[in-house]
């Protein structure tokens, strides 16, 4: 989904937030040297994550976690076990079957007990009941509207 963000900032503004946004993604860099990618997908009714442990990174089981605020995280899935490898990357995945539905769905996942990855997000949207769904809701200035387009019609502004 394409979102788009009008405001209007100051050059020397502009230059702040990037320099912030880049530091905060070395440290996080520095921090986390065992995760290499990290993403989630939104496959049918499901969540499919999918991460991948960097070569050299060695962890004692992995704890997968979701949370609808980012920060009150409950227990989805646990691989036990060795995870990684000395000498190359390792690829997991994982499937949430019970995605909370309509709201924004974070996850993260723990190394061996020790190590926390960052958190990500995708907002899982059911539009199965109605056929459709009005985002937000009530209406305020702007709102989207979500629906199935199974017969992959194209759209006009």
């Amino acid at each position: 989904m394409l979102k788009v963000l009008n405001f209007n900032v100051h050059l020397k503004e502009l230059f702040f937030l990037i320099t912030v946004l880049f530091a905060a993604d070395q440290i996080l860099a520095q921090d986390q040297p065992i995760l290499g990618k990290f993403l989630i997908t939104k496959v049918g009714s499901d969540v499919y994550l999918n991460w991948t442990i960097n070569a050299g990174s060695i962890c004692s089981g992995i704890e997968i976690e979701r949370s609808t605020d980012s920060i009150a995280f409950e227990n989805i899935g646990n691989i036990a076990g060795t995870c990684g490898s000395i000498s190359e990357a390792v690829t997991y995945n994982f499937t949430d079957k019970s995605p909370i539905t309509n709201k924004k769905n974070y996850y993260r996942l723990i190394f061996g007990g020790t190590q926390i990855s960052k958190v990500i997000s995708i907002e899982f949207i059911d539009v199965e009941k109605l056929g459709y769904q009005i985002r937000p809701h009530p209406l305020l200035d702007n709102s989207v509207i979500y629906f199935e387009n199974n017969k992959k019609n194209g759209a006009s502004n």
